[in-house]
Formats: C-alpha cells, sequence, structure tokens
C-alpha cells in the first residue's frame, strides 16, 4: 500500500506540532510546576542547563514559560525560548559571558535544589503568608522567577514570586534563597 505525500506531509506536520507544543494551563503549587519541570525536560532533555526560567500567568493566554537554556554550556551559547499558547517559539540567540570560573558555575539543571516543585513550594508559601498578613482571599501568581545572578555564582540566586489580588491590584513581591528561606517581602 503506497501512502500519498500528502498524508505523509500531514503526518509530519501533526508530528512537529505534538513535539513543539507545550501545555499552557498548570496550577500554582509544587504539583503544577513538576508539570512544568516535565514539559521542560520533555523539550530540551534531561541535562538541559539553565540561567533563567521565568513563569506568567495570565488569565487570558494561560501560562507562559520563558526559558535560557543550553545542552551545551562548555559552548557559552544559549538560546532564549518562549512557550505561549500551547507552542514553543526560540526568541534569541545568547552569548554567556564569563571572566573566572567554569560555564556550569553559572547555569543550573532541573535537579535538587533546582526542581521546580520547590520553586511551586515557595509559591504555595508566599500564597499563604499573603492571605494571612493582608487577608486577601485567593491571590494569583504573576510571575515566579528564578535566574541567574549576574554577578556570583548560581548559589547566590534569588527566586523571585510576584502576587497579586485576583481582580488586579497592588502586586506583592516576596525573595528567597535556593533553601526556600523568605529574604524579602515588597508590597
Amino acid at each position: 500500500m503506497r501512502i500519498g505525500l500528502f498524508t505523509r506531509l500531514a503526518t509530519i506536520a501533526v508530528a512537529l506540532t505534538v513535539l513543539t507544543s507545550c501545555a499552557t494551563n498548570f496550577s500554582q503549587d509544587a504539583a503544577g510546576f513538576e508539570q512544568i519541570q516535565k514539559t521542560l525536560k520533555s523539550k530540551f532533555g534531561d541535562k538541559a542547563y539553565y540561567t533563567d526560567l521565568s513563569v506568567i500567568f495570565n488569565k487570558a493566554t494561560g501560562a507562559i514559560i520563558n526559558v535560557t537554556q543550553t545542552s551545551k554550556p562548555e559552548s557559552l551559547k544559549l538560546e532564549e525560548w518562549t512557550c505561549m499558547k500551547g507552542a514553543w517559539s526560540q526568541r534569541a540567540d545568547v552569548t554567556l559571558e564569563i571572566s573566572d570560573g567554569v560555564p556550569t558555575d553559572f547555569m543550573y539543571q532541573l535537579s535538587g535544589k533546582f526542581e521546580l516543585k520547590n520553586l511551586g513550594a515557595m509559591v504555595e508559601k508566599s500564597i499563604k503568608k499573603l492571605q494571612e498578613d493582608k487577608k486577601i482571599k485567593n491571590p494569583q501568581l504573576e510571575i515566579a522567577q528564578m535566574r541567574t545572578p549576574d554577578r556570583g555564582s548560581v548559589e547566590d540566586m534569588r527566586i523571585i514570586i510576584i502576587l497579586k489580588p485576583e481582580n488586579g491590584g497592588t502586586s506583592f513581591t516576596y525573595s528567597y534563597n535556593l533553601d526556600g528561606e523568605l529574604l524579602s517581602e515588597d508590597y
């Protein structure tokens, strides 16, 4: 049986869509961030290195995931990718410039302290703190970010969580270290 050219092309198009798509409906907790980690590992592999990861939650578009990553840290070449409305797109090529150390000193992999369930747990902790301190019902995650510092080791990273009331208004920013210790809050 011969398969026509159109059928082959349609099959390839569907396969590419599945391979390059990403889910955008995640819960704003440890379980949701575990799903984001699975999405990233599916797209970039288990051995990818990251310098920046941010998740922006928007009711209209769902989660928007931005990452700067590489599978070859020694090359100092990274790629910036965005997942929005279920599709991945490469936004930029980035060159890492370092004066001391090795590239992996300034990058992280999604394991150990850097597992995204830990980021999700910090989101949960921030939501609970905001509900208790400011009596805001059902605060929503606006942005969660893990970014390698411009100066210093990846171990000096600060995790930023920005929350807002369900119906908009003032944003509330929480900063954590990698161990989940609250360093500052800004209202």
